[in-house]
């Protein structure tokens, strides 16, 4: 996908992610807003298809994240669609003395006469205002606190680390979710999320160890592949002739071999220090490359 989608308002531009680039409303102020988004826009773009190793789809680039392999059966994913903040518990007698004064409250409403129902009908008005105002207050001084504002933190940077990544299922792209939406919720059960959040935390601990042994094992493969490769092979020769003709025999099975330059360069040089008296590195040489007196290959 090549195109690129710049939504416009009266003082702004935004793009596909939400980022924000406001204008005055002036031609060249529009001009230069509209620049910075799309140059946003193609380098957000490049540097997700870089990670993935791909181009992006339509879906992909409009929904902001791919779409995920699904591994939870029906039931699951219908139970997921469904989540609602788990909400605080409330008292005993909650419930028992809310029914009563709501059927109090019906039945002084109802032997009012007509402007004392209107202004009833005003109170009630303004008391839902008050109400109101009260939720939103609630609301951000919840996001205030600095428990939440670290959990949220945590989990949003959790989930944008997961919205690109093919390796992750949508299990653990909604439990992320899930934990989001528990810890925005102003009177939700903070033991709920608290459980939630260190559900996901313990989780990804256990897939970064399982990813680090994973790494380690195949690094342990390699090492252990390429000094296999590396080990000198061993050959057959008449190791009861003299020294000097082993060395020569030596040296003739290894190149039959196909052994490289590095392991037939030893061979030389030990042969060339029999020839000057020291028999040591050929002794040396026949007991790396050659099989014993008493040995086959087989």
């Amino acid at each position: 996908m090549s195109s690129t989608y710049i939504g416009e308002s009266d003082f702004h531009f935004t793009t596909v992610d939400g980022k924000q680039f406001p204008h005055d409303g002036t031609r060249d102020s529009k001009e230069a807003a509209y620049a910075r988004a799309e140059s946003h826009d193609i380098h957000r773009r490049a540097a997700i298809e870089k990670k993935l190793g791909r181009s992006l789809t339509e879906d992909e680039y409009f929904a902001g994240q791919i779409k995920h392999l699904e591994d939870r059966d029906w039931m699951t994913q219908e139970r997921d669609k469904q989540f609602q903040p788990v909400r605080k518990e409330p008292g005993r007698y909650d419930k028992m003395k809310a029914d009563i004064l709501k059927r109090i409250e019906e039945r002084d409403v109802a032997k009012m006469d007509n402007l004392e129902r209107q202004l009833w009908d005003i109170e009630q008005m303004e008391q839902r205002d008050v109400e109101q105002i009260a939720e939103q207050n609630s609301k951000a001084a919840h996001l205030k606190n600095p428990r939440v504002k670290a959990a949220l933190k945590e989990l949003n940077g959790l989930l944008d680390s997961m919205k690109w990544d093919e390796s992750r299922p949508a299990s653990e792209v909604v439990r992320v979710q899930n934990a989001i939406i528990q810890w925005e919720c102003h009177d939700g059960d903070t033991a709920v999320a608290e459980t939630m959040l260190r559900g996901v935390l313990d989780h990804e601990d256990q897939r970064n160890a399982a990813l680090d042994a994973a790494k380690r094992e195949q690094i342990a493969q390699i090492e252990s592949t390429l000094a296999s490769a590396s080990a000198p092979a061993k050959v057959e020769i008449n190791r009861q002739q003299s020294l000097k003709d082993q060395g020569h025999d030596l040296y003739e099975a290894l190149s039959d071999a196909g052994l490289g330059f590095k392991h037939l360069d030893r061979v030389f040089n030990a042969n060339q220090a029999l020839e000057a008296g020291d028999s040591s590195q050929l002794e040396a040489m026949l007991d790396a490359y050659a099989v014993g007196d008493n040995q086959t290959l087989e």
